[in-house]
């Protein structure tokens, strides 16, 4: 097998929730890639959502090397910062991706989330404006439409839930209805209907 059937199947097994599998699968892709940043990036979500957070960092930081004009890998370092309360390394990581892609309405909001920990309340209300406005254009043009689903958010670290909020988080990214339903929860208020 190659790497990207290695990465397929361990998307898969990621997706059914069988993580030891893919971490394996991962980890052998990468042994055939190893300068490969999605996969890095993928396998240190993996091994987030299996509750070995000093190895998720550390692929999410090679990724990082690899790929260092790609915001996403910020963000997603960001948010695992984030869920292990390093807020002054997730706000670090959120404002880096932001300065690669300005127009990311997930990355500010998460970065007005940070940085109301740290009590930024004026950068944070800046944020949470600028994601609205960001929110609306994407509606505005169609790229996301209105949805009656919630999203219900869980401690990935205390979740003993099978799916995880950076699953959740990964989904937005993904989904139009998701991304829409996060939207929607942001202008409420981050209130649920």
């Amino acid at each position: 097998m190659n790497e990207y059937s290695y990465k397929v199947e361990a998307d898969q097994a990621m997706e059914n929730g069988a993580m030891n599998k893919a971490l394996d699968l991962y980890s052998k892709a990468l042994k055939i890639d190893p300068y490969n940043p999605v996969i890095w990036s993928d396998r240190g979500v993996c091994f987030f959502n299996n509750k070995q957070f000093e190895k998720s960092l550390n692929d999410l930081n090679k990724s990082v090397e690899l790929d260092p004009e790609n915001p996403y890998r910020y963000s997603s370092r960001a948010f695992v910062k984030g869920a292990l309360k390093d807020v002054k390394g997730a706000v670090i990581d959120y404002e880096k991706a932001l300065e690669l892609d300005p127009d990311d309405a997930i990355c500010r909001n998460n970065l007005g989330l940070m940085q109301e920990k740290l009590s930024y309340w004026n950068q944070a209300k800046k944020n949470f404006e600028v994601a609205d406005e960001l929110a609306g254009i994407l509606k505005d043009r169609n790229i996301i439409t209105e949805s009656s689903a919630k999203i219900i958010v869980d401690n990935p670290i205390e979740s003993s839930k099978e799916e995880t909020i950076l699953d959740e988080v990964k989904s937005v990214f993904t989904s139009r209805s998701k991304f829409s339903e996060f939207l929607k929860f942001i202008k409420n208020g981050f209130k649920l209907d």
